[in-house]
């Protein structure tokens, strides 16, 4: 992840933008950085509660949440201390419908049969799929392959590609490869109860493979 945050502009900005007692605030307010609130005392200066406070997002994956926060506090300092992001993959996106050259292969409600549903959330908006088939390989294997797109998008943009394997009737596995920035979400739910969400990276949480529970629809 460091070759992904600009962790320098984020001291800046914390540093420059805010108070000590507005830190602790904030860490007050928020669960999430209650951690750092209970030690904030131990802390010497301002400056080493900024660094204690940036390392623990980075090590938590709250560093978009800590960017949030300070941009609603004090948008001007925000707006100076940018970049916060290598190479800045920001590009706005579209509310124009995706044009598809593959749209037969698309899965608008997410699922992907035999009881299990694949999605995810990026930057705010739902994942949507892109399958083959399922095709039997052995005896009685079933496997399908595809990738989640973002629709405002185009569903040829992958963020996550997946190959999902069913071996027998009660269990089953996906493989998970991540080409995404920023940090989003994946979620995989079936039917049978299982229910597994991770947050991906490229570079940080690249891959995955997850074991379910599933049943036919």
């Amino acid at each position: 992840m460091s070759n992904y945050y600009e962790l320098k502009n984020i001291k800046e900005l914390l540093s420059q933008g805010f108070s000590r007692n507005e830190l602790h605030t904030l860490c007050f307010e928020k669960p999430a950085f209650m951690p750092v609130y209970t030690e904030w005392e131990a802390i010497g200066s301002n400056q080493d509660f900024v660094l204690k406070l940036v390392d623990y997002a980075y090590r938590q994956l709250l560093v978009e949440d800590l960017l949030d926060w300070a941009k609603e506090n004090n948008p001007r300092r925000f707006d100076q201390c940018r970049p916060y992001l290598r190479a800045e993959q920001v590009e706005p996106l579209s509310s124009a419908p995706s044009k598809s050259l593959i749209s037969g292969l698309c899965l608008p409600d997410n699922n992907l049969g035999r009881g299990i549903s694949l999605g995810g959330t990026y930057r705010g908006l739902p994942l949507k799929i892109v399958a083959t088939e399922w095709y039997e390989y052995g005896q009685g294997n079933w496997s399908r392959t595809g990738w989640l797109y973002v629709p405002q998008w185009t569903d040829n943009h992958a963020t996550t590609f997946f190959k999902l394997h069913l071996p027998n009737q009660n269990t089953g596995y996906i493989h998970l490869l991540d080409a995404a920035d920023p940090i989003h979400i994946i979620w995989l739910s079936t039917t049978a109860g299982s229910r597994i969400e991770k947050p991906f990276h490229y570079v940080a949480h690249p891959a995955d493979v997850w074991d379910f529970k599933w049943e036919m629809d």
